[in-house]
């Protein structure tokens, strides 16, 4: 509660007593900035993702905000209050590119970096002066919120801080490959050229060519990972780009075509081949299990054109739409065919018989 507190109270300060052009919450920069954020955020609802990280459940009251600010910067204070300047936008390409800044911040503020420093210096006791009495002055409070922004991130806070970020990214289905590609950008168009012009960013961070190199050492970054492809491609679909989604799912079902996680990457086919008869992940993904043998996906160079799903079965019924089986049975007579979907535009061309 005082982590969180101590960030409010210095956020409002920080940000409306230093920043002349505080950006409204309703402008198209705005919104995408908090649109983003929000995909990143929801990951840490996720008890796998929470699982895997060995991160608690996270209770900030996150608060986004973008101040048109020439310097290439973003920062975070404790307790889920995150600043992004408008000059660090040019740098990012995509919202990929976003998802690098955010996640960062966000992976500050989740691994507490900036209250473990504050704790290390006069600040946090002095913060909690101030909360605790009513009648220090506006100065006082923002005087505190400034001695927070001058706090220093280690070297390993910020890798550990570019690890969440980028975990974020892929958790949240944005290309991990953002992160490289922006670091990239930012060095080639900033630190080996104009480095007066990006303030504290490399002042504070690590060199970029290192974290580039730790980035592209990990391994959802790999070209030949279908996980990685099939989850970055379905985030895509979910945010209805449809294009770069196709690309990166048939990347996916070509190395790795009859992969159970992959086939759930047919859901998406699905949905826009008869979008009427909907049906969970979860049946795709089980339907693959039960009968490996018996499901296969089509794509070309570019991207998934369909998929069949077939299973051994008995006389009578067939199964419901949309419902687990459970198991097949022990004694099939028929080989039933749940599903087969092919894009409109490849119909006629014969490849129905080639799945």
């Amino acid at each position: 509660a005082e982590e969180a507190q101590l960030g409010a109270q210095a956020f409002q300060q920080v940000l409306f007593q230093n920043f002349t052009r505080v950006l409204p919450d309703q402008l198209p920069i705005s919104v995408r900035v908090r649109e983003v954020g929000r995909h990143l955020i929801g990951v840490l609802d996720d008890p796998a993702f929470l699982d895997a990280t060995r991160l608690p459940r996270q209770s900030f009251a996150w608060e986004l905000k973008v101040v048109d600010e020439p310097p290439v910067n973003a920062f975070c204070l404790p307790g889920g209050n995150v600043v992004v300047y408008t000059g660090i936008l040019s740098v990012c390409k995509d919202d990929a590119g976003l998802a690098t800044v955010l996640g960062h911040e966000i992976g500050h503020v989740v691994h507490r970096h900036g209250i473990s420093q504050a704790k290390k210096s006069f600040l946090y006791n002095i913060g909690l002066a101030i909360l605790g009495n009513s009648n220090q002055t506006l100065a006082d409070i923002a005087g505190m919120g400034l001695g927070l922004l001058s706090l220093r991130y280690s070297r390993e806070n910020e890798y550990e801080a570019d690890d969440m970020g980028r975990k974020l990214s892929f958790g949240a289905g944005y290309d991990p490959a953002g992160n490289t590609a922006f670091f990239s950008k930012l060095m080639d168009k900033y630190e080996k050229r104009r480095p007066s012009s990006i303030e504290v960013m490399f002042r504070t961070h690590p060199p970029t060519e290192r974290r580039i190199a730790r980035q592209n050492a990990m391994p959802e970054l790999s070209a030949s990972n279908a996980e990685s492809l099939l989850l970055t491609g379905r985030g895509y679909a979910r945010r209805h780009q449809v294009r770069r989604a196709e690309g990166l799912l048939a990347r996916a079902a070509e190395l790795s075509p009859n992969d159970p996680t992959t086939l759930l990457a047919l859901a998406e086919v699905a949905k826009k081949v008869h979008p009427g008869f909907p049906e969970d992940d979860a049946v795709f993904a089980e339907r693959r299990t039960l009968a490996p043998d018996w499901c296969f996906a089509l794509a070309d160079e570019k991207r998934l054109l369909g998929y069949v799903l077939s299973h051994p079965w008995n006389d009578g019924p067939p199964p419901k739409l949309n419902t687990l089986l459970g198991a097949l049975p022990s004694t099939p007579t028929v080989a039933y065919i749940h599903d087969l979907a092919l894009l409109p535009e490849v119909r006629s061309g014969g490849h129905g018989g080639g799945i």
